[in-house]
Formats: C-alpha cells, sequence, structure tokens
C-alpha cells in the first residue's frame, strides 16, 4: 500500500475502533463491550463454529487487526498468550480497555499489517479476520 493510501485508511479506522458504530452504547463501557460483542457473534455466528479458539491454549497468538477485541477475547479465555495489534491507537486502546475488563491479559501494539516490527516465528498461531481478506496461520480448521 502506498504511503497516501495508507494514510487514508488510518484516518478512516482512526474514528473508531472497527464495528463501534453498530452498537449504542458508549465506547469503553461495560455494556458497550457486552452489545458489541453479542451483535458481533450473533450477526457472524459462524466465527464460533470454524475457528476454533480452544487450540490457542498456552500457545503464543498474534491477532493482526484487534479491533474492539472481541475475538481475541475468545482466544485469550481459552488460554492464549495473546498479542493484538492494528493500525490505529483508537482500536489498540478498546481492545485494551475491554480485555482490563475481562480481567484478561495481553499485549497490544499499533503496527502496520504490512511491515511487523516482529521477529520471525515470534507466534505459533497468527490469526486476521477482516483485514484484507480471513486469514488463519496455524489453527486446523
Amino acid at each position: 500500500m502506498t504511503e497516501p493510501e495508507l494514510r487514508r485508511v488510518h484516518r478512516f479506522w482512526d474514528v473508531e475502533a472497527c464495528g463501534t458504530h453498530q452498537v449504542r452504547a458508549q465506547p469503553g463501557t461495560r455494556g458497550f463491550l457486552e452489545s458489541y460483542t453479542r451483535h458481533r457473534f450473533e450477526t457472524m455466528w459462524w466465527i464460533r463454529e470454524i475457528i476454533p479458539f480452544e487450540v490457542a491454549r498456552g500457545k503464543e497468538m498474534l491477532e493482526i487487526g484487534c479491533g474492539n477485541g472481541a475475538d481475541g477475547i475468545l482466544f485469550a479465555q481459552h488460554g492464549a498468550h495473546y498479542t493484538g495489534v492494528d493500525l490505529t491507537e483508537t482500536a489498540v486502546e478498546a481492545a485494551r480497555r475491554h480485555f482490563e475488563m475481562m480481567a484478561l491479559k495481553g499485549v497490544f501494539q499499533t503496527e502496520n499489517a504490512e511491515r511487523l516490527t516482529f521477529e520471525d516465528e515470534s507466534f505459533d498461531i497468527v490469526y486476521s479476520f477482516g483485514v484484507g481478506r480471513m486469514a488463519v496461520e496455524g489453527l486446523k480448521l
């Protein structure tokens, strides 16, 4: 992606973490997290059916495009050592707050998915949903 394209994408997503506009509750609150999670998994019910969250137990896991953290929370609840990255600080902070509300541990960083700063083979699982297209590495589907 060119720098002007990257800036345009960043400006678009920096307004709110992905999916925030679908929920009326105040962002950053427990009510928001509950409403957002319910909406996400009611409208995309198949996520829980096709993604084997439980196989992440004890594994180093990277989510590219953490958004509001709903999928990451499921991985962490199933015992993953979770790291979430997103292009915008808005999303990183939203996911971090939501993990804190759920008393879950995670590492969160602002990163460009095209130029990640991690060493090769840092993660057992790399997961991304909605960043260009869905991608899962390290999970048997």
